[in-house]
């Protein structure tokens, strides 16, 4: 039995706040780089001097696709099983 008062993370846990001190693991850093590109792809229109209507397009594509994030993230996160990996790589490129 261990005296450390925080374990470490352990992914058949489930969902749920991990332990402090825990880190991301390569899939997840990787999803939210997939994401990282898809806000790059949107904003890039807004270079230069973007006028009212394309701010308003960024927009109406950024909600859905910040809102597609944080649920991916928040609801799959936790358990590190290769069905919801699976899950994830399917739904990365309907966000790029």
């Amino acid at each position: 039995m261990s005296d450390d008062p925080h374990p470490p993370y352990d992914d058949s846990d489930g969902p749920g706040p991990p332990a402090e001190g825990s880190r991301a693991n390569w899939f997840e850093l990787f999803f939210d780089l997939v994401f990282v590109v898809t806000i790059y792809q949107l904003a890039h229109e807004l270079h230069g001097n973007p006028r009212p209507a394309d701010f308003a397009v960024f927009l109406a594509l950024f909600f859905p696709a910040w809102w597609a994030w944080i649920n991916l993230t928040v609801n799959v996160f936790g358990p590190g099983n290769r069905r919801t990996q699976a899950m994830l790589v399917a739904a990365m490129p309907t966000s790029a």
